[in-house]
């Protein structure tokens, strides 16, 4: 599993790469990268082919899907299915990283264009 994980100009980011070699090894199924990544692909695909009242799909060019709620804010991109899964985490709790102290979530979602964000806001 790729990871990549950085702060730039304030945002904080981890995107998992499921790309088309993933998982060669064995060692991490697919839906490791997140547990509602299969939901979350078969939901595209049937956006992105059954027909909608007009006869036509819904979306046949959806390629990010955005949740929250799950307290783990992240980028999932998989390559197979053309997808970004987009969790922005949440604004109620907290949080930690390693062994640094807890912190509240306060994550927020942007997107602009192809420019998916994430950003944890302190108070």
């Amino acid at each position: 599993m790729n990871r990549s994980r950085g702060n730039i100009d304030g945002v904080a980011h981890s995107a998992i790469d499921t790309g088309p070699a993933y998982p060669t090894d064995g060692n991490v199924p697919r839906p490791a990268a997140h547990r509602l990544l299969p939901n979350a692909v078969r939901a595209v695909q049937t956006l992105r082919t059954a027909p909608d009242s007009d006869g036509q799909p819904a979306a046949p060019n959806l390629t990010v899907l955005v949740i929250g709620h799950t307290h783990h804010a992240r980028l999932v991109v998989d390559h197979t299915a053309n997808l970004v899964l987009m969790d922005c985490g949440a604004w109620i709790e907290s949080y930690q990283v390693d062994q640094e102290p807890k912190r509240p979530n306060r994550q927020l979602g942007a997107v602009c264009g192809a420019d998916l964000r994430i950003y944890q806001l302190d108070a």
